[in-house]
């Protein structure tokens, strides 16, 4: 089966051919998933992690991506930066308590950004099945990104 960048071989539950990213999706370069429960990559390319909750999320995000506190080299990602198709209940919830989207590193590429209402406008073929529901993006300084979904 043939995955976009990679094939897949159904009946050894692997690919069988090498991850386009090399290391940066583990140390078994034919491995789907470490965790097929916990983990989707329908491209073989990203790494989607399913939290419990926005907070374990975010605590998770923040653990991968190490941005630095406000005062110390991070900002805030004000609400105003998501796009107006992402904006719904979720959303406005967080408008109403007065938080931000999350933090990016000043100094380097580290980022948290919650997108807490998905992105409807970009759901089905052709797009990340993680965007149908709320999720925060992680990218640490190397560069290396793993998303985190949370019930919504």
């Amino acid at each position: 089966h043939y995955n976009r960048y990679r094939y897949y071989d159904r009946g050894l539950g692997a690919f069988i051919s090498q991850d386009p990213i090399s290391y940066s999706g583990g140390l078994n370069l034919y491995l789907y998933a470490p965790n097929p429960i916990e983990w989707a990559d329908p491209l073989g390319l990203e790494k989607v992690v399913a939290a419990r909750s926005r907070a374990h999320a975010l605590r998770l995000a923040q653990q991968h991506a190490q941005v630095p506190r406000v005062g110390r080299g991070g900002q805030h990602i004000p609400l105003s930066e998501l796009n107006d198709t992402s904006k719904g209940k979720n959303y406005a919830c967080l408008c109403a308590r007065g938080t931000t989207l999350g933090r990016e590193g000043e100094h380097d590429d580290s980022l948290v950004f919650d997108h807490p209402d998905g992105h409807p406008d970009m759901v089905g073929e052709g797009f990340p099945d993680h965007h149908d529901g709320p999720h925060v993006h992680a990218r640490n300084k190397k560069g290396q990104i793993i998303v985190f979904t949370y019930p919504g």
